[in-house]
């Protein structure tokens, strides 16, 4: 039988999982209006940048096109009487220098990923918000975090997506209970019910890289990540091989997925040792 992912969430609601039952406790309404608030405005800043990042490549691409229109008039009367007007000429090589200028200002553009400046004022506010959300909660000071493969779907997709996102969840002990801080609540699950961890050889992709070091520098190395490009603005990664945390809940079996870097706090705190699967 299939394991059910703990953390599996429909992007087209606002439950923090699909599974109630594991919720332990939420933070208030005051600061779930504030988070709700936060992630509108960043979904409208990021839009605009979007918008600016295409019109700057728009403007070379235009550009580029009316200097090869020029360059074709120009050849067209050369081949028909043999003279070349000079304005096609001219209007070429501006409207070539115009495609270059701003192609390297896209460039550029695209290479820092600069946000607006609303950005940085979001980023502000979500720490803050998270410091009050963590105290209200009662989150442990020096809880280690961690990242988990979260199932992320619309009920509207037409198939499973293959990609895990990876979030963060901050893990700890609480009364015989893995509790993880995630998003806006505590979601636990009783130490007595998990069966065992399982290193699993399976191969699993997920979509970013969130880690201060690069994913082929320094400790991570030795798990051999792949970053496969997936367009111009996106991007995924992949590896052999993560953590199943297993447990059976009510008849149901369920599973947290980690992915290898990220499991020592966990068999920490279940002091237990990983099996191979």
């Amino acid at each position: 039988m299939a394991r059910e992912n703990l953390f599996k969430i429909n992007v087209d609601d606002d439950s923090v999982i699909d599974f109630e039952e594991f919720i332990l406790r939420r933070e208030s309404d005051e600061l779930a209006a504030k988070r709700k608030e936060l992630s509108q405005r960043l979904e409208t800043t990021l839009e605009k940048t979007v918008k600016k990042g295409l019109l700057l490549f728009l403007v070379p691409f235009v550009s580029l096109m009316i200097g090869v229109l020029c360059v074709i008039l120009t050849l067209e009367g050369y081949f028909e009487d043999g003279t070349v007007s000079p304005l096609p000429v001219l209007a070429a090589i501006l409207f070539f220098c115009v495609a270059a200028v701003t192609y390297i200002v896209y460039r550029r553009h695209s290479k820092k990923e600069e946000l607006d400046t609303d950005l940085d004022s979001v980023g502000n506010e979500y720490t803050t918000l998270n410091d009050r959300s963590r105290a209200e909660l009662n989150i442990p000071e020096n809880a280690p975090a961690i990242e988990i493969f979260t199932d992320m779907y619309s009920a509207d997709d037409d198939e499973k997506n293959s990609v895990y996102s990876n979030d963060e969840a901050t893990v700890f002990e609480e009364n015989g209970i893995l509790c993880f801080y995630y998003g806006s609540a505590v979601i636990g699950v009783p130490i007595s019910e998990i069966e065992a961890v399982v290193k699993s050889d399976g191969s699993v992709s997920f979509e970013f890289w969130n880690k201060d070091i690069p994913y082929n520098r320094g400790d991570y190395m030795q798990y051999k990540i792949e970053k496969h490009k997936v367009d111009e603005y996106d991007e995924n990664y992949s590896m052999t091989g993560y953590y199943s945390i297993r447990f059976t809940h009510s008849g149901t079996p369920f599973e947290i997925i980690v992915p290898l870097y990220d499991i020592t706090p966990v068999l920490a705190i279940l002091k237990t040792e990983p099996i191979t699967e």
